[in-house]
């Protein structure tokens, strides 16, 4: 007889049973307290405005329960850009992977996901121009890190110094020791 269960489901269960410990037994009521405990929590909320309705639905539950940093980042206005399309790609293969029936293998299940995005992108209606321009700005990129430049210019405005460093990050005290190179190898020469 097959298994309800996908194989990631079997392996699961199998890595959580412990047949040394008996099965958990709980309190008759306890449906009853958690009802109690739900009640008493979203309580605030029933003195919510009789203008503004609240709507719960099983999209939004089911979201923020499979992943909620998944849910806060689509949760505001939502913008496709190559990596959103990738990261999307990402969860939603490791989603597939859980009811995947059969071997998961990685390639059949970003091949599915990738699938599924592109349904979603063309339901979008993002143009092909428009994808030509997000992998554009995607190459160009933020670039290198620069380089940090200390700037320092006197009040009287005699001159100005620009010292720059290779790092991105320097502290005070190592521009203060490249000053004081400077002013040895100055004194030196």
């Amino acid at each position: 007889m097959e298994s309800p269960l996908t194989p990631t489901q079997a392996l699961i269960v199998e890595q959580l049973r412990r047949p040394d410990i008996a099965a958990p037994a709980f309190e008759a009521d306890l449906a009853d307290q958690l009802t109690e405990a739900i009640e008493d929590e979203l309580a605030p909320l029933t003195d919510l405005s009789p203008t503004k309705n609240l709507f719960i639905s099983k999209h939004p539950l089911s979201t923020i329960h499979a992943c909620e940093a998944h849910y806060l980042a689509t949760s505001t206005s939502f913008e496709w850009s190559i990596p959103t399309a990738r990261g999307s790609v990402a969860h939603r293969a490791i989603e597939l992977s859980i009811h995947w029936r059969g071997e998961a293998v990685p390639l059949d299940l970003v091949d599915e996901a990738m699938a599924k995005m592109v349904e979603e992108i063309i339901r979008s209606g993002l143009t092909r121009d428009e994808v030509r321009r997000l992998k554009t700005e995607e190459k160009k990129g933020p670039g290198r890190p620069k380089g940090f430049i200390f700037h320092f210019r006197p009040s009287d405005n005699k001159f100005a110094l620009n010292l720059r460093f290779k790092r991105a990050e320097v502290s005070k005290e190592e521009i203060i020791a490249t000053l004081r190179d400077l002013i040895d190898h100055l004194s030196s020469a």
